[in-house]
């Protein structure tokens, strides 16, 4: 999908290099760590040219440390540069680059909302016939939970995941955990949202 987005992807590449510190960072810290090891291996140094040799890779070293200082110092400003320039072009860019997903998106929001419409209309008799089916299962186990019936694995079950036998528990009924319960809450979503 990115791939339409070039120009703007460009221009937010800009503005992420110029304001993430974390690239100088990590310059400044290998650096460092180089500085660290020459000066330890001029301490080891056994000849003249072994001592010209490192000496020239820590006056190197030290220029590059000097040059992502000056960066440092620098970027606040060059930052706020890059911001006035890139932040109006990227406005521009993106709305003319995501113009063609934004109407394909509308135009598919709007045909899963007519989908889901007749999805509700066409399921929302099953389901509460289904529910209304469950419902008298409940009431009968919530009745009959005081009455003595030994094997109640004789009694027919509904195929609820809950258990229909299973006692109700405050504040949940089988219905909540039933698939036509599960349906009931998407369809009466669909019902809220789509129209």
């Amino acid at each position: 999908m990115t791939k339409g987005m070039q120009e703007t992807l460009e221009i937010s590449r800009k503005i992420n290099e110029v304001s993430d510190v974390s690239r100088l960072l990590k310059k400044q810290y290998e650096i460092n760590k180089k500085l660290e090891n020459a000066k330890e291996r001029l301490k080891t140094v056994e000849t003249m040219d072994e001592h010209e040799k490192i000496t020239r890779e820590i006056s190197t070293l030290q220029n590059e440390k000097q040059s992502v200082e000056t960066e440092f110092e620098l970027r606040p400003k060059m930052e706020e540069i890059v911001l006035k320039s890139e932040t109006p072009k990227i406005i521009g860019a993106y709305n003319k680059e995501f113009k063609p997903y934004h109407d394909k998106y509308k135009k598919l929001d709007k045909k899963l909302k007519e989908e889901l419409i007749k999805f509700e209309k066409s399921v929302r008799p099953m389901v509460k016939e289904m529910l209304e089916i469950e419902q008298m299962e409940s009431n009968f186990h919530h009745v009959t939970l005081k009455a003595s019936i030994e094997d109640r694995k004789e009694l027919l079950k509904l195929p609820v995941d809950s258990g229909s036998l299973k006692a109700i528990q405050r504040f949940t009924t089988p219905m909540q955990h039933s698939l036509a319960g599960k349906v009931y809450e998407v369809i009466n979503a669909i019902e809220r949202n789509c129209k």
